[in-house]
């Protein structure tokens, strides 16, 4: 039987930040939980640096497409309607233009305002996101009461930009990550955007950024561990699974880019986690290391009948058929203004109209070292590749014949 699905889309929410992929100083035992309890991407990368992109992406609806004003609800979300009983979508997104498309997916919706204005939060639990979360667990109070009552499964997706548009956390919680020499942690709730020189920026100014990024991550950690309360409360945690992603990372400066909106096709803002929780045993703490992207991933959670994987299935089986697929053509693309990125298992090449940089994947895990000087090859094969997929009508998995050299680790 389907299990229940809670899909939580947090924009701005970079891979690096969190425990399971690495991250030694933000302590995250919710999210480490979640990742031992089911199964981790390694390398899931951002399509496009848009907020919402992800969530459009899950759900297999193109921002170059047009909706129809005149197509009807059910024809937009045969999917969703004919996998889950009930659904809802609780957002805070500030421009609605981009939940267009999107809205019509779910039966009913609940829109938590991002405050324009106010003090950090005396409490993680006044925090918006914490307000947002409580508005999702109030829905599924009734959503559990359906369920229990074999009338099938739910889908509840909260889909935040909170980290793009406040950061509330208190005061309290970014000081922990402090020293006694350390400057004070940033005290604004508008997130820093600014674009600075790698070389001469102020790295107490980068610091006092990260600890209050920092502050937010844990204020997420502990709205997990509360959904994961109410599950238990509701009888509903042997028969709901959760998932854990982002559109896209919030870059602190590492390549002299603070925060979104800006061209920065670097790990920081283009590594995004996808951990979804297992109620099985015997399926839990697994991890994936393939190159993919989320409207791959959308077949996963809402497949046509005709596809080969198990309709709707989020199992360890149907993930290991699909990257048997998606190991066949193992690149992913990001685009955003006129910047664009393309990355292999074993390359990233950055494209802009600046130049184009190259660097050595896994290893060079933070993009220090541009060899694209030294591997004229490899830099014009990939860039041969990207201007091809970019140029695809069809942007689903291309069927491109490619050098595999592309893709060796011996290179």
């Amino acid at each position: 039987m389907r299990q229940n699905l809670i899909v939580l889309t947090v924009d701005g929410l970079s891979a690096r930040s969190l425990g399971p992929y690495g991250n030694t100083w933000v302590d995250t035992p919710s999210i480490n939980a979640l990742a031992a309890q089911g199964v981790l991407l390694e390398n899931v990368i951002a399509e496009r640096l848009e907020p919402g992109s992800c969530i459009r992406s899950l759900l297999s609806i193109r921002p170059e497409t047009p909706i129809e004003p005149t197509r009807s609800a059910n024809a937009l979300r045969p999917t969703v309607s004919d996998l889950f009983t009930e659904s809802v979508l609780v957002y805070d997104t500030p421009n609605s233009s981009q939940l267009h498309g999107v809205d019509v997916c779910f039966n009913s919706h609940v829109n938590v305002e991002i405050p324009t204005a106010g003090p950090l939060a005396a409490d993680w639990s006044e925090t918006h996101l914490a307000v947002m979360f409580a508005a999702l667990t109030d829905r599924l109070e009734d959503l559990s009461t359906a369920s229990h009552a074999g009338e099938g499964p739910f889908l509840a997706w909260c889909d935040s930009q909170t980290l793009l548009h406040r950061w509330d956390a208190p005061s309290s919680i970014a000081q922990e990550f402090g020293g006694p020499e350390d400057p004070a942690p940033f005290a604004g709730t508008t997130p820093p955007v600014d674009i600075v020189s790698p070389d001469n920026v102020d790295p107490d100014l980068l610091l006092s950024f990260n600890h209050a990024y920092a502050a937010q991550i844990i204020v997420l950690d502990r709205c997990l561990e509360a959904l994961f309360n109410c599950l238990h409360e509701f009888n509903l945690a042997n028969s709901t699974q959760i998932l854990l992603t982002s559109s896209f990372g919030y870059p602190l400066g590492e390549h002299g880019i603070i925060g979104s909106g800006n061209e920065c096709l670097f790990g920081e803002a283009i590594h995004v986690p996808f951990i979804v929780s297992q109620t099985e045993q015997r399926y839990q703490a697994r991890r994936y290391q393939s190159v993919i992207q989320h409207s791959q991933l959308s077949r996963l959670l809402f497949a046509e009948p005709s596809l080969t994987i198990p309709k709707a299935s989020t199992s360890p089986f149907a993930f290991d058929q699909l990257f048997s697929e998606v190991d066949k053509f193992p690149f992913a693309v990001t685009r955003h203004g006129s910047a664009r990125a393309i990355q292999s298992p074993s390359w990233l090449l950055h494209d802009s109209p600046q130049g184009q940089s190259l660097f050595v994947k896994p290893d060079d895990r933070w993009e220090v070292n541009d060899v694209a000087n030294l591997c004229h090859e490899v830099v014009k094969g990939l860039a041969d590749l990207l201007e091809r997929i970019v140029n695809l009508k069809d942007q689903s998995t291309p069927e491109l014949p490619f050098d595999r050299s592309l893709i060796s680790p011996t290179n």
